[in-house]
Formats: C-alpha cells, sequence, structure tokens
C-alpha cells in the first residue's frame, strides 16, 4: 500500500466518522443503512444485541429515550489506513455537563463502516 493510498483511507474513514457522530447528533438512525456496511461487525455488542445494523439502531434508539438531548462530542480522532479511533464525550446540554464517554475504533471497506469495537461508559465520566 502507498503512503498517499494510506492517508487518503484515513482521511475517508475519520469524514465517515464524523458523519456517522453527526447523524446521531441529528437523531437520523437511517442514515446507519448508508453509513454502515451491509455486513457490519459490532465486535463489542451487549448480550443480547442483535448483530449488525439493526442492533446499533435499538442502541441508538435506547440513548436517545434514556438521555433525550444526548450529543456526541468529539474530542480526539486518529486514523491509519482502513481504521479511524475516537475519544468521544457524552453531553446533556439540558444538564450542562458530561454524562459518559466512548472510545470507540472503526474499520472502513468500501466507504462504510464494516466493524466497529468500543468502550462506553454512561453515568458520568
Amino acid at each position: 500500500m502507498s503512503d498517499t493510498f494510506g492517508r487518503q483511507q484515513s482521511v475517508e474513514a475519520k469524514a465517515l466518522v464524523e458523519r456517522l457522530y453527526a447523524a446521531f447528533n441529528r437523531r437520523e438512525a437511517p442514515a446507519l443503512e448508508l453509513l454502515l456496511s451491509p455486513e457490519f461487525v459490532d465486535h463489542t455488542a451487549g448480550e443480547g444485541q442483535q448483530p449488525g445494523i439493526e442492533g446499533i439502531k435499538h442502541v441508538w434508539q435506547q440513548l436517545w429515550t434514556m438521555y433525550p438531548d444526548i450529543q456526541i462530542k468529539l474530542e480526539d480522532l486518529f486514523g491509519e489506513g482502513d481504521r479511524a479511533a475516537s475519544r468521544a464525550t457524552l453531553w446533556s446540554p439540558s444538564q450542562g455537563r458530561a454524562i459518559g464517554f466512548a472510545i470507540e475504533i472503526f474499520q472502513v471497506a468500501h466507504g462504510r463502516v464494516s466493524a466497529l469495537w468500543n468502550v462506553l461508559k454512561l453515568g458520568g465520566t
């Protein structure tokens, strides 16, 4: 893989993560169909979580129900080749404080997120 190709891959991977977080913040669950690969795998899915896109949609819906104004504030975003890693604060504007954090690694293939590994903590930081 050339350096130029690898850099372009990482730019695309980071842009995709930003689009994913923007969709979450706008409550656009249908955007997952465009942003996640049909073969998407959540390697850190919770017990009983549906696989694939439907599992992530359900997680998003649960978070929006528990915290109606939850927002993802991207703090750090790094990319290398086909992967991007992020550190984000889960923010409640109505409470004026952080309500959790997420550290995530995304793998991208063919312009979509194909895999996710994450650590998510709710209830303060």
